[in-house]
């Protein structure tokens, strides 16, 4: 079984690395970590990812930006995104909803298996 790649993308390194390691631990996936904001676009096109984790907040970039930007890229427009964010407001859900209705999202903290069971999705 061929393990799915995904691509983190979260300005909290600490939460970051901890959910790369307890993702590997499953021998399902290979996590590949991005932290810093201005290489997020690059680092798709590197990783090319099965699924994307994305918070909303990254640093200086809109993770809802950045997704659109993905979304409108032909390149990339067919890697699935999950949003995994502690910042999500009623009016946040609305935006969601509206720009992304397809895009899952999850509440940190956030449990492995609930990781799981979305990535499995795709």
């Amino acid at each position: 079984m061929q393990k799915k790649t995904v691509l983190l993308i979260d300005d909290d390194e600490n939460f970051a690395k901890l959910v790369a390691l307890n993702l590997e631990s499953t021998g399902k996936y290979e996590v590949c970590l991005v932290s810093r904001t201005s290489d997020n676009f690059h680092e798709v096109y590197n990783v090319m990812p099965d699924v994307i984790l994305l918070d909303v907040v990254i640093g200086e970039v809109d993770g809802f930006r950045f997704a659109q930007d993905i979304k409108a890229n032909d390149d990339l427009k067919h890697i699935p995104i999950i949003f995994v964010t502690a910042l999500v407001k009623s009016d946040e859900v609305k935006e969601i909803e509206k720009f992304f209705g397809d895009i899952p999202y999850l509440i940190k903290p956030v449990t492995t298996d609930q990781l799981v069971v979305e990535i499995d999705k795709y």
